[in-house]
């Protein structure tokens, strides 16, 4: 649908939660839905939303530096999605640094 419609952003975010959502047993799929939320922020650099799920597929990844310049971009567009950002951020540090092999335990909120 992407490739049909390349400029929908709304079929833009739901591949990439889908991507975030995502496992194959080990392998997860973030790197994905990190390219696919850039595309997103690209078409409308004033997406909220787009910035908050970049943020949270950088998070995920572990690129908490990618993730504070979307937390500083997303501050500015919305607050109340910027304060859930940084908590998931927040819970992501703690969660690796206390665990040696740690994944992700990002609750994640969709977008309607």
């Amino acid at each position: 649908g992407c490739l049909a419609r390349p400029l929908d952003e709304t079929m833009k975010a739901k591949l990439g939660q889908l991507y975030l959502d995502w496992t194959d047993g080990t392998t997860n799929h973030y790197a994905e839905a990190e390219q696919v939320f850039k595309d997103l922020v690209g078409l409308d650099e004033n997406s909220a939303w787009g910035h908050y799920y970049l943020g949270i597929s950088y998070t995920m990844q572990g690129k908490f530096d990618d993730a504070s310049n979307e937390l500083a971009t997303l501050t500015s567009l919305n607050k109340n999605l910027a304060n859930r950002l940084q908590k998931e951020m927040e819970q992501q540090k703690e969660s690796s640094g206390s665990q040696d092999d740690a994944s992700p335990t990002i609750t994640i909120q969709k977008a309607n």
